[in-house]
């Protein structure tokens, strides 16, 4: 039986329609399409578990929202699979983009001073996007991801607006080989007369050496503030001015990666 909505989030989230239908286009979905891409088992078969999990946030001038014990599951995240979108959508567009993103994802990972090019940035967001679509919706219980985000990605193949995205690199033992953790989450204003539900989300990744951060929400009010991990980080959206260069000067590690992944408890 497949997992339910959770009724505490926002209506408009991804998971409250049947669980049938291609997300993007809604024809019959019946592809399995690699949320990552099956080419990079190939580049880094990953060994560690992935793991989902619900917080809620209470601020104070929040309710807070009944939370929900962690959800594991096992197995390499490179091989993960979405049985959400349809053979044309998998064969089509999305085939170009995990093409496009292959050579971007392949500078990274070498660790070695690159530069990237507009055209790998772009390949390489629309990438994020579509692997932190469909990783929350591997968990409908925790899925947060507003149905407007979907189409939006569908129609632009670009991040939508309240998201970003960041790239940085990482050593330790804790996430060598591949891991992957969502989280999301849902919080009511009380100071609102209609105690209007919010919903957000957070997604991370690792291809070694290189984590991926991404981040949403259905308000700017609950976009955090990762300015703390800053050194750590090197954001890729919204679009940035200055050439990308890589890699970092800094390393996250074990402790660092935990931080992030906890930081809107």
């Amino acid at each position: 039986m497949p997992d339910q909505k959770n009724e505490e989030f926002s209506d408009g989230n991804a998971a409250a329609g049947d669980g049938k239908g291609c997300i993007y286009c809604g024809e019959a979905a019946v592809s399995d399409e690699h949320i990552f891409g099956k080419w990079l088992n190939k580049k880094r078969p990953a060994k560690n578990r992935t793991s989902t999990k619900l917080i809620v946030i209470n601020t104070g001038i929040h309710s807070i929202i009944q939370p929900r014990m962690p959800s594991t599951k096992n197995g390499g995240i490179f091989t993960t699979k979405s049985r959400r979108v349809c053979i044309s959508c998998n064969g089509g567009w999305l085939s170009k983009i995990q093409s496009a993103t292959k050579p971007a994802v392949e500078k990274l990972i070498s660790d070695e001073v690159v530069e990237l090019s507009p055209e790998e940035l772009v390949a390489l967001r629309a990438w994020a996007v579509n692997a932190s679509l469909l990783l929350d919706l591997s968990d409908a219980r925790t899925s947060a991801t507003l149905k407007s985000d979907f189409a939006h990605f569908y129609l632009h193949q670009t991040p939508p607006i309240r998201w970003r995205i960041w790239v940085g690199r990482y050593k330790g033992k804790e996430w060598v080989g591949g891991k992957s953790r969502h989280v999301g989450g849902a919080a009511k204003l009380i100071t609102e007369p209609d105690h209007s539900t919010y919903n957000f989300q957070l997604s991370i990744w690792n291809v070694d050496p290189v984590f991926f951060l991404v981040v949403s929400a259905h308000d700017d009010r609950y976009l955090p503030n990762f300015s703390r991990f800053e050194k750590f980080l090197k954001p890729i959206w919204p679009e940035q001015r200055a050439k990308f260069v890589w890699p970092t000067t800094f390393i996250a590690g074990d402790s660092e990666m935990e931080e992030m992944t906890r930081f809107m408890l």
